[in-house]
This record gives C-alpha cells, structure tokens and sequence, in this order.
C-alpha cells in the first residue's frame, strides 16, 4: 500500500543577500524643527543651570542691573542742577579780600553764619564793595538779612544800602528799610542798625508798621532777641484791630 505524498515545505521568509541594494537600514525618523529647538535649549539650560560660574553670573547681575538703574534715574534728576550756572554763593566777609581800586567788588556775594546762641543767619547782596584789601569796612547794594530762631520763627531785613563792620560785627541799613516778621508783621524805617552777634536792630528814625493786630507809628524802635521782643521809642501812636492778638511783644509810647 503506498502512502500519500507529503506536503512541500512553507517557504522561508525572503531576505535579502549582503550586497544587494536597498539592504541600508531606514533612517531615523526626523525630529520636527521646532521640537528640535526647545530640546536643545532645554538640554543647554541644563547643562548651565549645574554651572557654579554661571550661577555666580545671574546672582550678580541681580544686584549690579538695579544698582546702575538707580544711578542713572539719579543722574538724569540731578542733570538739570548740575547744569545751572548760578552765580550766588557762599562768602564769609571775615576772608573777603578787595583789590586796590575802589570801584572793584564782587556780585551776588552771600554771607552763612550763626550768632552767640549757635541760631543761623544769612546777608545777601547785589554787590559789595571795599576801599582796602583787608576789607574791615565793606559797603553793600541791595543787602538781605534774615535771621533764623531756633523754635522756627524767622526775620528779614531789607534795604537800598548797607555797611558791614566785620570788626563789630554790625550791619547798617540806609534806606527804605523794611523788617518783616513770620507772624505778619511789617515795619519800615529809613535807618536802622542790626547787630548780627547779639540779634538786636536799632532804629533811631521814624518807624511805621502794620500786623494782624493793627498800626503803629513812632519815633524809633529796638528789637531783641531777633525780634521776639520790639520796644517802640519816643511819641508812639498804636491804632489796634479787633479780633485776636498774635505776634511779637511790643510796647511804648502813646496808644490811640
């Protein structure tokens, strides 16, 4: 008895021969650009995050940025002072030094200093002037004084003309003397004498003045202690408001 025949074999899978074209593996599948852009920045970041150089780098950057930001806000606030040509400044008489001609002097001279209780005053002037070099005598144009007390109240004078006698330490006023106060008070006076050390003014010419409380009118007046008391000399003539009184002490003369 035969037996049937056997089946053929399956075929083997087909491979290819070395050699033979197309047997490259397939490339590898492309990375889109722009994932490719973040990855390599990612990977960059990383590596410069484990870097102590550039960790040193940012921290001092963070203090070094502000700092010259503030610089520079300061400088362009300050630009438009440091380019102002001002021509007042400061000049102690005691160092003032005038040449030989008697015309010569020097403008817009400014004068700091403070008196025997340590309370600041100022004289300002248009121009001043000396007929010798060591200047113990100096005339002024258009002089202000004012003169600061330590509770913050304060007194200013003004006038056509002054004398400074740096020796005595006085001030004299010629005309069109005006002495103003901080509580509001006004007198006016053709002449009159400031002592600069012991902060008392004199005046031995006709005195009008006005204030919250009234007007007054008399032959001369003397301030003390830089104008927290004035007295009122020869015939005085006071003419009072109503209403609450606030000022300086005052008194003489002859009330109206």
């Amino acid at each position: 008895m035969s037996l049937p025949p056997l089946p053929p074999p399956p075929p083997f899978p087909f491979r290819r021969t070395a050699g033979a074209p197309g047997d490259e593996p397939p490339p590898p599948a492309r990375r889109p650009p722009l994932a490719q852009k973040h990855a390599v920045y990612a990977d960059t970041h990383a590596r410069a995050a484990y870097t102590p150089g550039y960790s040193r780098f940012v921290a001092w950057m963070k203090i070094v940025l502000p700092l010259i930001a503030v610089m520079l806000l300061a400088m362009v606030a300050a630009w438009p002072y440091l380019q102002r040509k001002d021509n007042l400044f400061r000049l102690g008489f005691s160092a003032l030094t005038m040449s030989d001609t008697e015309t010569s002097g020097m403008v817009n001279v400014r004068y700091v200093g403070t008196d025997g209780k340590g309370q600041p005053f100022s004289v300002t002037a248009d121009l001043a002037r000396s007929s010798d070099k060591s200047a113990a005598v100096i005339d002024l144009e258009l002089p202000k004084a004012d003169i600061t007390l330590k509770d913050g109240s304060w007194v200013a004078l003004t006038a056509d003309t002054g004398r400074y006698l740096r020796a005595k330490g006085v001030l004299d006023l010629k005309g069109k003397v005006n002495v103003f106060h901080d509580s509001g008070y006004e007198l006016k006076t053709d002449a009159a004498e400031l002592n600069l050390k012991q902060g008392t003014v004199v005046s031995h010419t006709t005195v009008r003045g006005q204030g919250p409380i009234g007007e007054i009118r008399s032959q001369g007046m003397t301030l003390f202690d830089k104008g927290k008391t004035i007295v009122f000399t020869g015939k005085t003539y006071l003419t009072l408001y109503p209403g609450p009184r606030k000022g300086p002490r005052v008194s003489g003369g002859t009330q109206q």
